[in-house]
């Protein structure tokens, strides 16, 4: 399956197409379904696809049954002094930690109705 993930602080989805990646290996890679908000990054090892988030800011999804692009995760992370963060963390759903997402998920389990998404800083991040 895909694995998406998206930065703990914005980064401006243009800033990711302005070359600036160039110098870690790392480049855009037009496909016939890129789109001007949704692109993608390769490097020597991989592929990640770009989204472009209502905020200007971005989210990314590993694409299925391809290799890990570190490449690309490590200039992201080198180049915008950012932490990314996937769907299996706590953080992407906008939780601090693992007992908190987890007391989170027990209690919408127990039958009673919850907001689910009110809790979730990073709703535009899963869409």
């Amino acid at each position: 399956m895909s694995t998406h993930c998206r930065p703990l602080s914005k980064i401006p989805f243009v800033q990711l197409f302005d070359g600036r990646l160039e110098k870690y290996g790392v480049r855009e890679k037009k496909y016939s379904n890129t789109t001007k908000n949704y692109r993608y990054l390769v490097g020597r090892d991989g592929v990640l696809a770009v989204y472009r988030e209502k905020d200007g800011g971005c989210s990314f999804t590993r694409l299925c049954f391809t290799p890990v692009p570190w490449t690309v995760f490590d200039a992201l992370a080198d180049e915008f002094k950012i932490e990314i963060v996937t769907e299996h963390q706590p953080q992407y759903w906008g939780f601090d930690t693992e007992e908190e997402w987890d007391a989170f998920n027990k209690k919408g389990s127990s039958g009673k109705r919850v907001g689910v998404f009110s809790n979730f800083r990073a709703l535009g991040a899963c869409m």
